[in-house]
Formats: C-alpha cells, structure tokens, sequence
C-alpha cells in the first residue's frame, strides 16, 4: 500500500488509534456507514498538535502529507495527495514547537464512493533546514493545490510525481522525523472523528478522549491534551456532489454541444449529445444516479430548444451553462 510504509512500521507501532465514539465528539454527531453509489467521500485533517521532540537551535520546515488511495471498480482507483505546508508549520523552532495548528485541510471529496477499500496514510513530519528544502515542499504543495482532491481524472496525472517528492524527502534524509501519522485500510468506511497520537496505546483509555467544538484533544473535564502530538481527521459522506459542473471532462463534452446546439447543426448536436451522455454516464466522479438526473435534464433542454427552434424558424438558439441545472432539486 505504502511508499513510505517503513517509516511507519518502525516508528508507529505502538500509537494509539480510534474512531472516537459519537458522545464524545462535538455536537454528539451521528456516525453512519457509507453506502457505495450513494454517498461520495469527504475526509478532512481537522487539528494536530506539535510537541517539542529535539534539543538545541535548529530550524525544521514542518510538512503535512497524505495520501488516499479510493478503490473504483473501473480499475482506475482514485488517488490523491496532499502537501501543506502552513505559515505556522513552514519554520519551526526547535526551542519552542509547541503548539496546536488549526488545519481544517481537506483531504479527499467529494468523491464518489463505489465500495471496496479505502487507503489512507497521513503524517506530519519535521524535517531539518537545508538550501532547498522551503522551496522544494512549496513546490510540492503547489502541485497539490493544482492536483485537486475531487476530480479523479485531474488528480492522477500529478499522483507520481507528488509521491516521488515526498519519498525523496522523507525517505533518504536522516533529519526527516515522522512526528506522528495514520497508515490504515478501511474495507467500509464509517462517518465520525478518528484521533492518532503518539502515545503507547496500552497507556490511554479511548473513554477519556473527547473532541472540543475547535477539534482539539481535551480529558472528560475539558482540559486540554498537551503532552503528546496528535491528528485529529474527519471523514463524513453526502449523497451529493456540489461542484460536479466543474469535472473537466464533463465540460469539454457540453461546450462541444453547446457549440453545435448554437449553430443550429440538428445532426452534430444530436452526436454531441450522443458523446454528452456517454461521458456523464462513465464519469468516475459520479454516482450513477447523479449521473442520469445529468442526462435527463441536459437531454431535457436540448430538445425544448431544437424543437423549439424548428417550429419558430429562430436563426440562434443557446443552452444554459452547465452550473444552471439543479440535480438535487
């Protein structure tokens, strides 16, 4: 599964993990387990805390990685990486680390959900000064941003290479330290607050750990957790993908049709929406059923307005943009 595996085998043995139970998280949440081709895939980096590990007065650039990895039965599982590298993480004082750093970093989603397993790994490391360090982790973080946590397609392309970067920083430098992190398999995913920290597990009882509003690690009186570096992630599930208007290759198929519908061209758009409907239909970024309502209305329109263009004898015609239609309505 791992790239970095090795790293966490030798120095996350003993860790303590858990899916926090609900009444001890903000707010009670309800936990749910997603239901492959209904629900798509939200994780988010909620809050990690930082705890002074080195002596002396070196600089350190902390970076947040992770990487997920969502099985899809097309054969093409979706793969995304994330590189952060927060103001309050890019210099760190080895003098006075200390601290908790709000994050609220999305990781995944919303990305369909197909069932099968989800893998996931995210560390936070600290990783000694050097000429080109800073730069380096910007680039990475860079081609993170550009790389996307939502849409398979665009993601993939910048997979290796963000993995290679990553491997070679954390990989070959002996002043590269894995603070704390979560390497894990879910074969279901369930909705709710996972906590890692760097704590023997035999040391902490799971029912006194709770989860302020902000995210923090606090005992059953409130008081905050402080002694040991921690994640806490959030993985929650909806059944609809906002931003779906925005897949690329959605796009490019609609403008094609929009162009064709435009020129009045009865057989081109009548192809076009031939390749509309194919693409929406396999897009790995949707869930089938998003994907007919798509079709439905989109062939909806492009008929209203042809017939409506043959019986009027109109010389222009034009269709919405693709954000216009409402498939969840």
């Amino acid at each position: 599964m791992s790239f970095w595996n090795n790293l966490f085998k030798k120095r996350a043995e003993d860790w303590f993990y858990c899916h926090v139970p609900p009444d001890q998280t903000p707010n009670d949440i309800t936990i749910k387990e997603l239901q492959p081709d209904v629900d798509y895939l939200n994780v988010f980096l909620k809050k990690m805390r930082v705890v002074s590990v080195r002596k002396g007065l070196s600089k350190f650039y902390g970076a947040v990685h992770s990487y997920c990895n969502l099985y899809h039965p097309s054969g093409v599982n979706a793969e995304f990486n994330v590189v952060t590298t927060a103001s309050k993480l890019m210099e760190l004082d080895a003098k006075n680390i200390d601290r908790v750093v709000s994050m609220d970093q999305r990781m995944v989603g919303p990305t369909a959900y197909k069932g099968g397993d989800f893998d996931m790994e995210i560390g936070l490391f600290s990783i000694k000064s050097a000429d080109l360090a800073k730069p380096y982790l910007g680039l990475l973080q860079e081609a993170s941003t550009m790389a996307g946590v939502s849409f398979i397609g665009t993601a993939l392309p910048y997979a290796g290479i963000i993995k290679k970067g990553v491997d070679l920083i954390t990989g070959s430098q002996a002043d590269t330290i894995l603070e704390i992190g979560l390497s894990k398999t879910f074969a279901t995913i369930k909705t709710g607050y996972y906590v890692v920290m760097r704590i023997d597990k035999d040391k902490v009882n799971q029912k006194d750990i709770f989860i302020d509003k902000d995210s923090r690690l606090v005992d059953r009186n409130g008081k905050a957790i402080k002694d040991y570096p921690y994640i806490v992630i959030q993985i929650s599930g909806t059944n609809e993908k906002d931003d779906w208007a925005r897949i690329p290759e959605l796009q490019e198929a609609y403008k094609k049709l929009m162009d064709d519908v435009r020129k009045l061209d009865f057989t081109s758009s009548e192809d076009s929406l031939t390749v509309f409907r194919r693409t929406v239909l396999t897009s790995n970024d949707l869930n089938f059923n998003d994907a007919k309502r798509i079709v439905k209305q989109v062939q909806d329109k492009v008929k209203e307005i042809l017939d409506t263009t043959q019986v009027a004898h109109n010389t222009s015609a034009e269709l919405p943009s693709l954000e216009s239609y409402n498939i969840y309505a």
